[in-house]
């Protein structure tokens, strides 16, 4: 087991999940915790090309081959996780395999294969999933003025959400808890905060016990 304690946002893009993993981290620090803020796509030389694909700089590849870039990337960004984990950090993570599986499935790939290309990963303590409606996303990625990128689309996104929704109910993700990102900011960084706070407090009492 090590030492540190490992947090991911997942969500489909609009969703918030950049705004709510900051707010947690300045939360946390607050409190006197080390923290680590990561995203996927990495900082690795496949991570930077796969992010030149989503912003169509790059052609796509065909479905299972940019989720083998997804995987790998991934296996590069763990060595970093765990070495930050090593130290006691918290380490926040936007994005990470539930993504791979969610957005996969929607493009095309039998879950069978995204889950073998994934299963060896270390799995996070909580990953919270931010829920939104694909009307309400869009509006949300047209707003902020950037251009569209490959999968922000209504419907993938409907069929991202059906697949983040069968994650959660299926029994093998216990750690994927479904937070409404509907609300404001506010309302969210809060029940988020609840579920973070039972784990954060758990991991402090392994850690430090009396």
């Amino acid at each position: 087991m090590l030492p540190g304690l490992f947090i991911v946002f997942e969500g489909p893009d609009g969703s918030g999940q950049d705004t709510q993993a900051e707010l947690l981290e300045q939360h946390l620090e607050s409190l006197g915790y080390a923290v680590w803020l990561t995203h996927e796509p990495s900082n690795s030389p496949c991570g930077n090309k796969i992010r030149k694909i989503l912003r169509g700089e790059h052609p796509k590849p065909d479905a299972l081959t940019i989720q083998t870039m997804m995987s790998r990337d991934r296996r590069w960004h763990v060595d970093e996780i765990i070495h930050h984990l090593k130290s006691e950090t918290i380490v926040i993570c936007v994005r990470y395999l539930y993504s791979t599986l969610a957005y996969g499935q929607a493009d095309g790939v039998e879950y069978v294969n995204l889950w073998r290309l994934n299963k060896g990963f270390i799995r996070p303590a909580i990953a919270i999933y931010l829920d939104l409606n694909p009307k309400e996303a869009m509006a949300r990625v047209e707003h902020r003025g950037k251009p569209v990128e490959l999968f922000e689309r209504k419907e993938f996104l409907s069929q991202v959400r059906g697949h983040f929704k069968e994650l959660c109910e299926s029994g093998e993700f216990p750690e994927l808890k479904r937070i409404q990102a509907g609300g404001s900011i506010e309302q969210v960084e809060g029940s988020i905060w609840r579920l973070i706070e039972q784990v954060v407090n758990q991991w402090d009492r392994v850690r430090k016990p009396e």
